[in-house]
């Protein structure tokens, strides 16, 4: 099926079709998610927020939780420039930051489109790595304030044509996802 059907048929299916997106991620607990989801909202973007939360997020969050018990000062963010490839098609696609990570996006131009706007926001991007490789914090002046974490507000950098720090982002798929077993096994 050629991409462009695909990306139609995906984002016009509507929220009577959400569960059977939600199963391949949820599986068992599909019906205990799916409870919590808004029916107000686009259903294409539930299913990329709560499938990237459970995949993802969810393990970062655990990770920064115990980094923050250790009295170390950990950093959380979301990359959600969308791609202008296939038709923006990917979205953010994981590993979509690199480019952004290393200022290079214009050596992936089939990713980024290349131009000034990848161009500057790999700038702000690499720079926040710069400083937390050199001093431990991505704080720099051409960044909104980037707190560290505390469990209380997971506060968040989000990276995109704006960049902003917002607190607890995600609340609402988190609180969704308790209410069904972990989808990851952590050791203590």
């Amino acid at each position: 099926m050629p991409q462009a059907r695909i990306k139609e048929s995906f984002e016009s299916a509507g929220i009577k079709s959400l569960s059977a997106y939600i199963w391949p991620f949820f599986r068992d607990v599909s019906a205990q998610v799916e409870v919590g989801i808004d029916r107000n909202a686009d259903d294409l973007a539930i299913v990329f927020s709560l499938a990237m939360t459970a995949q993802v997020r969810q393990g970062a969050v655990v990770q920064a939780e115990r980094k923050a018990a250790q009295g170390t000062p950990a950093y959380l963010y979301w990359f959600t420039w969308k791609t202008p490839a296939l038709d923006g098609t990917p979205r953010s696609i994981h590993s979509c930051d690199l480019p952004f990570c290393f200022d290079n996006t214009d050596l992936h131009e089939n990713l980024t489109g290349g131009g000034p706007e990848p161009r500057a926001l790999a700038a702000r991007v690499s720079e926040a790595w710069i400083h937390f490789a050199r001093f431990g914090d991505p704080n720099y002046a051409g960044l909104p304030h980037w707190p560290a974490f505390s469990k209380e507000s997971c506060p968040t950098m989000i990276f995109d044509t704006q960049c902003k720090s917002q607190h607890n982002p995600d609340k609402k798929e988190r609180q969704v996802l308790a209410k069904s077993p972990p989808f990851l096994e952590l050791g203590q």
